[in-house]
């Protein structure tokens, strides 16, 4: 047998290092593996928790190669595995259907949004979050266009590059900041997204995107390299923009650039201009430019936040206290309606600011280092409460005291950004979920005190290796993906020319499409060719539903499926005879 030359060598174990976790990650999809093996990984418990970061902390102590090796297969392992168990158990919630399905939010997303730009439509300014925030509508449906509109394969697609990302991120703080501190942060960033796995959402690609955003950031920060920071912030706009969040990170990117690249001078106003620059362009471009030309006219982008700002302008009452008084989804409305109040009771405004931050960082539902387990907080869960809580506030002091540096003050102006974003990303409304897109730059704040306190037991990495080809690849490819591909795709695709059927008096008449992976099929009993989506078992179906005693659409499938006794098929689409969304049901 012939030896391989160190170079081809080297290439062999690159493409094994690529071809192995994806091989991991495909295999782990495409068998029926056993929920009960895979339910431990999908939701939080503390024992989890310290798996996962102890399993990442053998991974970052092998040599380097090895390293990445072990590290992305982990990685694969852990996020198909969490995916895995809700399309073989038949998962429910309020935010998804037999594991597979859209709902509420989701709903909106893929159907309202994604399968209107599919067949040459705008999304309606009526349609809710796909019209408020249609950059991960415009996103869905690339991908569902490019690998024939099956979900399954897209939602799959989203989650293995959502883990590529956290992995790559973690692997940033490896280099710089040491093994623990990498470990602690990549267990965090899983344990954060974990419940949203799998769900047509936006804070699946919101994470991606703010991942990619901070690598090319703190790449930035190492080389003082204007290509890597004009870069970093559209990508990043772009996760902040698909998961609305905290857009207050864009001035203090703004300032820290003028700080960061000043070389002898005080303050580069060249460097300020550039990502002043870069923020508003991209703002432009993905908040204003490109909703025009996916959404109807009469749409309102962000149209939501005046629900928020209502709340919060009445005490921090909720956005849904806008629904109760108003009875109105007009935003220009509720706008309206929230200043008045606030020239009448200015103090009631203050008063819901403090309870945003008290609501994000004290122990709740809400909290941000809030994992709890099944059943409610242990003492465990409240200990790692309050390590994150103290590794946050000693990260933020040691980038403060270091500031002179440009990674410090890179995490202290992000982390500055985050801070003052809280009042007007109240947790009240959705928790910690609104952060997904800069929970990169918040995580690493706190693993920047971790890496500092360990410095001198363990030595990090060389902090100067360049950006790889495919980060590059990656980034420009789903930005691609996300900006020109939709509004090309509503403008050369046509709407179907279908005719609807003749129904009987009393029946109406409807026209839909079925898209592969796209449906759930539950089976009665435990039939023997049920157990994997799209084929669900009923009995599963019955056992795995989290809302069956509170939700009347999850009851009535119940009922329909145990009243036919035969395969009831479940399908979220289109009515193409009147242009309007709806589930299908039957057999």
């Amino acid at each position: 047998m012939q030896a391989l030359r160190p170079g081809k060598r080297s290439l062999f174990f690159s493409a094994a290092c690529f071809l192995i976790p994806l091989t991991i990650f495909i295999l782990i999809l495409a068998l029926r593996i056993p929920p009960a093996w895979s339910q431990p990984l999908h939701s939080y418990s503390f024992v989890l928790f310290l798996v996962v970061i102890a399993l990442y902390a053998l991974a970052f102590r092998l040599p380097d190669r090895w390293a990445w090796l072990a590290g992305a297969s982990l990685t694969m392992l852990l996020f198909a595995l969490s995916l895995s168990f809700q399309w073989t158990s038949g998962f429910s919630n309020n935010l998804i259907i037999g594991g597979l399905l859209p709902y509420k939010d989701g709903f909106s997303y893929y159907a309202t949004g994604t399968q209107m730009l599919l067949n040459g439509l705008p999304i309606p300014a009526g349609g809710l979050q796909a019209a408020g925030r249609p950059l991960f509508p415009g996103l869905l449906a690339s991908l569902l266009s490019l690998s024939n509109q099956n979900l399954q394969w897209v939602l799959a697609t989203l989650t293995g590059l959502a883990g590529l990302a956290c992995y790559w991120a973690a692997r940033q703080v490896y280099a710089s900041l040491g093994s623990l501190a990498a470990a602690l942060y990549a267990t965090l960033l899983y344990v954060y997204i974990q419940p949203l796995i799998g769900t047509t959402l936006s804070e699946l690609p919101g994470l991606l995107f703010g991942c990619l955003g901070f690598l090319f950031l703190w790449k930035a920060a190492e080389g003082l390299q204007l290509r890597n920071l004009i870069w970093g912030i559209v990508i990043l706009m772009l996760g902040v923009s698909i998961r609305a969040g905290a857009f207050f990170i864009f001035p203090a990117l703004v300032i820290w650039a003028g700080w960061a690249f000043r070389g002898e001078q005080r303050f580069s106003y060249r460097a300020a201009l550039v990502a002043a620059l870069a923020s508003l362009g991209a703002f432009a471009l993905d908040n204003v430019i490109y909703p025009r030309l996916v959404v109807a006219p009469g749409g309102a982008t962000f149209g939501n936040f005046a629900y928020a700002l209502y709340g919060q302008v009445l005490g921090g009452a909720g956005w849904h206290r806008a629904i109760a008084d108003l009875q109105t989804h007009d935003p220009n409305v509720v706008y309206a309606a929230a200043f008045d109040f606030f020239t009448k009771h200015p103090l009631s405004l203050l008063i819901g600011i403090a309870k945003s931050y008290r609501d994000f960082f004290l122990p709740g539902d809400a909290g941000i280092f809030s994992f709890y387990s099944s059943g409610g907080p242990t003492w465990l869960d409240l200990v790692l409460w309050a390590i994150g809580t103290i590794l946050l506030a000693w990260g933020a002091v040691r980038s403060i005291r270091e500031i002179r540096s440009p990674i410090p003050s890179l995490l202290a102006a992000a982390w500055v950004g985050i801070l003052l974003s809280i009042p007007f990303l109240p947790p009240v409304d959705g928790g910690r979920r609104f952060y997904a897109s800069t929970m990169a730059f918040f995580f690493a704040v706190a693993m920047f005190g971790l890496g500092n306190f360990l410095q001198k037991k363990e030595k990090p990495l060389s902090t100067n290796s360049p950006i790889g080809w495919p980060l590059w690849v990656v980034s420009a490819a789903l930005l691609l993906l996300t900006l020109l591909f939709p509004p090309v795709l509503r403008l050369t695709t046509h709407l179907p020319n279908a005719v609807p059927p003749l129904c009987p008096a009393g029946q109406k008449p409807f026209v839909t499409r079925i898209n592969p992976g796209s449906y759930i099929d539950l089976f009665p009993g435990r039939a023997g060719d049920c157990g994997l989506a799209p084929n669900l078992c009923l009995d599963d179906f019955k056992a795995n539903g989290t809302e069956k005693n509170v939700d009347d659409f999850y009851q009535k499938l119940i009922a329909l499926a145990e009243t036919d006794h035969a395969t009831l098929r479940i399908i979220p689409g289109i009515n193409w005879a009147d242009q309007n969304a709806y589930y299908f049901v039957g057999d």
